[in-house]
């Protein structure tokens, strides 16, 4: 996948671009290869995400999104080492149910009445996690960056 995205982003580059964003979190796994491939900027979503919690004064944040964002360091590193924010994500049962969520909603399928309505009726053991984060990181295509912590007034 690095090869085929950092192969992209030099095409872009190649045909007059400015920069280049890559609009999925899942895939800036791989953009440390993106960006050593290209010599025009590369606007990392993390760094959008991590400056705006910055500027708000928020220390701590929970993150959800795909197992792979949650689970894997490329975002939470991102986060903690440019921002110095503490990055907390749920408990293996929660992420799966969150990646699941994610996941329907790519394919298109049913999650029951909604996704939000989804994510608030699994997240009983969620307000532990609400105690420890200033605020709640969610990141989809298809809903904003920041969105609260289900019954954890975060």
């Amino acid at each position: 996948m690095a090869e085929i995205l950092a192969g992209s982003a030099k095409s872009l580059e190649d045909g007059g671009a400015d920069f280049v964003i890559l609009c999925t979190n899942t895939m800036h796994k791989v953009a440390g290869e993106i960006e050593a491939s290209i010599h025009i900027p590369f606007l990392h979503i993390a760094d959008a995400t991590g400056q705006k919690i910055q500027d708000s004064g928020i220390g701590k944040v929970g993150l959800l999104g795909t197992r792979f964002t949650m689970e894997e360091d490329f975002y939470k590193r991102r986060l903690a080492g440019r921002y110095g924010l503490e990055v907390t994500v749920p408990d293996a049962r929660q992420r799966e149910i969150v990646h699941r969520v994610i996941s329907m909603s790519w394919s298109r399928e049913k999650c029951d009445e909604n996704r939000e309505s989804s994510l608030s009726k699994s997240s009983k053991d969620w307000p532990e996690m609400g105690r420890r984060c200033d605020s709640g990181l969610y990141g989809n295509r298809n809903a904003g960056s920041r969105a609260r912590l289900p019954g954890t007034g975060v």
